[in-house]
């Protein structure tokens, strides 16, 4: 997930074990709205990303992403991937079938250059943005 208002990249603990990667033990400090700063005992891992349905997929290497707490927000395109005739500007969008069923990466605003749109359409034409890394729907806040 793309969240430019995250200030950092977020890796789920069950997909850092699921890839088998080691990372430095640190305390990551997360603030959020609902619960201030919260102090977490963690690592920091570094992975690469690249998107799955590109024809030439940039690879991402994220570097220093936090992994604490699981992260526990549910993967809700399914709906979208069922229901987007309701929506014309996403029938050119795809949503891919993933394995996991739960966002497992959280990438934040300390990689700006995956915010970079590709594609910057009209407001009339009411198109998703494209970004170098990721045909993903991105609206800004």
């Amino acid at each position: 997930m793309l969240d430019s208002g995250s200030e950092v990249t977020l890796v789920n603990p069950s997909l850092v074990s699921s890839l088998g990667l080691c990372g430095r033990p640190d305390r990551l400090v997360l603030s959020t709205v609902s619960n201030g700063n919260e102090l977490q005992k963690g690592e920091r891992v570094n992975l690469a990303v690249e998107s799955l349905i590109d024809e030439q997929p940039q690879l991402l290497q994220l570097k220093e992403g936090g992994s604490g707490k699981e992260l526990n927000i549910l993967l809700r395109h399914q709906r979208i991937a069922v229901d987007k005739e309701r929506w014309p500007h996403l029938h050119d969008v795809l949503f891919p079938e993933v394995e996991r069923q739960k966002i497992s990466l959280i990438i934040g605003a300390n990689f700006p250059e995956v915010f970079v749109p590709l594609e910057v359409p009209s407001w009339k034409s009411k198109r998703p943005h494209r970004n170098p890394f990721f045909s993903l729907l991105y609206c800004p806040r």
